[in-house]
């Protein structure tokens, strides 16, 4: 694995995508990937820095992988940014509610300590989801300002790793102040 990529703080190099699978991978998958050769097969998206960047490299990579759009999404993360995922980045990137499932997790803290869940939920509101609301393609400074602060090995932020997949790809963007963005046109993934 190249561990120099995709990560959110300057005291590692490794990757929040990676981490995951190293915890997976200590917990045997939970007995959910039992044969080592469907383990072999985990892609890794490494370079997304906020939830929306996520879901779209993700689906980015899987081109980058298949050449082809996926037709179906799953979402695993915390409930608590369930909205936030299917109000706001899903509804962004054109994915229409019966083609993706969301499943939601929350922190098991969340079950026993009710005003440490609401305080989530408030941090949520506030520092998640409304910014998303405000600018649901990332474009603007605020979101902007996030992604670069939890950049600190200057991971490439581009749509595709690759500049000639991108070019093949037929994905709809513009160029921002030198970022590669969505600018809001249908793509090559919505039917």
């Amino acid at each position: 694995m190249d561990y120099d990529r995709g990560p959110t703080r300057s005291e590692t190099r490794i990757s929040e995508a990676d981490s995951y699978v190293r915890l997976a991978r200590v917990h045997d998958y939970w007995g959910l990937l039992p044969y080592s050769s469907l383990q072999e097969r985990i892609i890794v998206e490494r370079r997304s820095l906020d939830s929306f960047h996520n879901l779209l490299f993700s689906l980015t990579k899987f081109y980058e992988v298949t050449r082809s759009w996926p037709e179906r999404v799953t979402i695993i993360s915390n409930e608590f940014k369930r909205a936030r995922f299917l109000d706001l980045h899903c509804t962004a990137l054109g994915w229409s509610a019966d083609k993706i499932t969301f499943v939601g997790i929350d922190p098991e803290y969340m079950a026993w300590d009710p005003d440490r869940a609401v305080s989530v939920k408030d941090g949520e509101r506030r520092n998640g989801f409304e910014p998303w609301q405000r600018d649901m393609l990332g474009r603007g400074e605020e979101l902007e300002a996030k992604r670069r602060k939890r950049n600190p090995w200057l991971v490439r932020q581009a749509l595709f790793e690759y500049d000639e997949i991108r070019d093949r790809s037929r994905i709809q963007f513009s160029v921002l102040a030198h970022r590669e963005v969505l600018d809001g046109r249908p793509q090559p993934w919505e039917r």
